[in-house]
């Protein structure tokens, strides 16, 4: 049976472009064998969760640093559960039960200029196939993402994508064919960008300064249906706070909360003097074009948790 899980044409038409560029996040390898240059390159402690493992097929671009790790000039870093070096296991990767819960952590973009995008985001991994048999793809790494890139399909939620300028949250839902298989995605998705969801408070010098290191918290707020009724971003820089919900149809969000209970979280850093990203700082009308090269963003200081012990008092009283 196929189940459609898309959004309306309304939430599909103000968000279309978003998907342009996406395959410059990944790394191919080659003959469907894992990269070569996958390498675990130590551990994070979340807390609420333990110690994981930060693993990358870019080792080149990631520098570990107390509680995190930097991504400079680009490349992609995922949690991984298992420390073999074995990279062939589909299963190695962490998997977040986000649902009903808030993760929270530190970020720095103020390394990170118009038209580049540091993306904290989560993909239902490892892809499979219309047989529902896990499947490599091209990439060796069984990635998959709404934009089928690594020629793999499965839902997306952007919790992150941003620069200093601005960032984005926006949720991609698919198709599904039980139990494993996403013929097809929607890669426009829903979202909300900071620039709508709280207008004139994220960028450099204002109520959430981007020239300093600033915390987030995603919480993904379970309706009476156990599913998910809002997707909300709470930050705080110094003693400034403000949050703001994404993706404004209630049924998408809805629908997105069938994914959470096990999803894989990625990281990246990307764009180019040849990437469109006007889909996420074009409403600020910063300029240039991104340097990917002396670009660099930090993640630190991980918790996942209750929402009710969630630092945004409106996701700890149930008020959203």
């Amino acid at each position: 049976m196929l189940v459609v899980l898309l959004a309306a044409p309304m939430a599909l038409a103000a968000t279309m472009g978003s998907n342009k560029g996406r395959d410059s996040r990944h790394y191919w390898g080659a003959n469907m064998t894992v990269p070569k240059s996958f390498q675990n390159m130590g551990t994070v402690n979340i807390a609420g969760v333990g110690e994981v493992y930060v693993v990358t097929n870019t080792p080149g671009n990631v520098q570990m640093v107390d509680g995190g790790f930097r991504l400079s000039g680009g490349g992609r870093v995922y949690f991984a559960t298992k420390a073999a070096a074995d990279f062939s296991d589909a299963f190695m990767y962490w998997q977040a039960p986000l649902l009903g819960k808030h993760i929270s952590y530190t970020v720095d973009v103020s390394n990170v200029g118009c038209h580049c995008n540091a993306a904290f985001y989560f993909v239902q991994m490892p892809g499979y196939d219309s047989s529902q048999n896990v499947w490599a793809g091209p990439g060796g790494d069984w990635y998959c993402d709404a934009n089928h890139v690594n020629d793999n399909w499965c839902p997306e939620f952007d919790t992150f994508e941003g620069n200093k300028e601005t960032m984005n949250i926006a949720l991609h839902t698919c198709d599904y064919v039980a139990p494993n298989f996403y013929p097809h995605c929607d890669g426009g998705g829903c979202g909300t960008n900071a620039c709508q969801g709280i207008a004139g408070q994220y960028g450099p010098g204002r109520t959430i300064d981007t020239n300093q290191p600033f915390q987030i918290s995603h919480a993904q707020v379970q309706g009476g249906d156990g599913l998910m009724s809002a997707a909300n971003a709470w930050f705080q820089s110094g003693s400034d706070t403000t949050d703001y919900n994404g993706c404004s149809d209630s049924n998408y969000v809805k629908n997105m909360g069938y994914s959470l209970n096990g999803i894989v979280a990625a990281f990246s850093l990307w764009g180019g003097p040849d990437i469109d990203m006007g889909w996420l700082d074009g409403c600020t009308g910063c300029g240039g074009t991104c340097n990917l090269g002396a670009s660099s963003v930090t993640w630190s200081g991980f918790t996942l948790g209750a929402n009710k012990d969630a630092p945004n008092p409106k996701v700890r009283n149930n008020l959203l």
